[in-house]
């Protein structure tokens, strides 16, 4: 079936199929994430860590893929994938041909005019108390633990935990106090970017945080970014390293904490800066059309 095929754009059984049938073709693997031998290490790393504090493991919490397919990272022709040079270098490490990364397109909920009115009108000194956590499956994985840990020690803040906690139950029952009975610490549950929810968590904080091990690049908080929400993040989440971005230097609960007292000592006139920039940006840099000449510019690249 794939011998009618000029090029395969891919991953996966689909892709890995394509060398068994032998067609000649042009392989390009497409990726979303970290090389699975970076990701499968790094999220058992956190497992491990969580073990020695809870004796307990939580797989089902972690981003561990059981198949390494390493047909698809070994013998294709050529990669595109999202994220920057953190998720370029985890694969140019097994892979000696062409690596394109190309961005992820955010999800605009106002107008660009309409959302730089919202960051004009918000209160800083109370939003920068404020701090959203949103996620999808995998809270090992993007260190919710040590979020929690952090914030019911430290009231003079608030998280906001948007992620699907309720399908990881037991991660949900190891952390029930801090996720349902703490004062400070609001869990959402899934949030929808087009609700109302949403929309409130954006005008009343001023950052996100979110210390991954191991991303493609972390689309939630491009979304975030998208509305002018200035992202704290470890290097694993592959976001850039703009001026409004602060860094998280490595995942610890220290680090995590420096980080956070970092961004809350900020004055309001600067973070209103911050978030303008940080709106303008990644509309300008995440949007379709920039997501589509990416891809076409790697295409043309890889294809002449």
């Amino acid at each position: 079936m794939y011998e009618k095929y000029d090029v395969i754009i891919g991953f996966g059984e689909p892709l890995i199929n394509s060398y068994k049938s032998n067609c000649v073709c042009e392989r390009i693997y497409y990726g979303t994430g970290m090389h699975v031998c970076h990701q499968n290490h790094a999220t058992l790393k956190r497992a491990k860590d969580v073990y020695k504090k809870r004796k307990v493991w939580l797989l089902n919490s972690t981003r561990l893929v059981e198949k390494t397919w390493s047909v698809q990272t070994t013998l294709v022709d050529a990669m595109i994938m999202f994220g920057n040079e953190t998720v370029v270098e985890s694969y140019a490490k097994y892979f000696d041909k062409p690596i394109y990364n190309i961005p992820l397109s955010c999800y605009e909920m106002m107008s660009i005019e309409d959302n730089e009115q919202l960051l004009h009108a918000k209160d800083y000194e109370q939003a920068k108390r404020k701090f959203i956590f949103m996620s999808s499956a995998g809270m090992v994985h993007r260190s919710l633990d040590l979020l929690l840990e952090i914030f019911s020690e430290n009231p003079q803040w608030e998280l906001h935990i948007c992620a699907p906690i309720d399908k990881e139950p037991e991660f949900k029952k190891i952390y029930y106090d801090e996720l349902y009975n703490t004062p400070n610490i609001h869990t959402h549950g899934f949030v929808q970017l087009n609700s109302n929810l949403f929309i409130d968590l954006i005008k009343k904080s001023s950052f996100c945080v979110f210390p991954s091990c191991s991303e493609g690049v972390a689309g939630s908080v491009i979304n975030l970014m998208a509305h002018g929400i200035i992202p704290i993040v470890t290097d694993e989440a592959s976001i850039n390293p703009y001026g409004f971005v602060i860094n998280i230097k490595s995942i610890s609960k220290q680090k995590i904490l420096n980080s956070l007292n970092h961004a809350s000592a900020i004055s309001n006139e600067k973070i209103l800066a911050m978030s303008l920039a940080c709106l303008k940006h990644t509309r300008a840099n995440h949007s379709i059309d920039a997501y589509k000449q990416g891809l076409s510019k790697a295409l043309k690249a890889i294809l002449g």
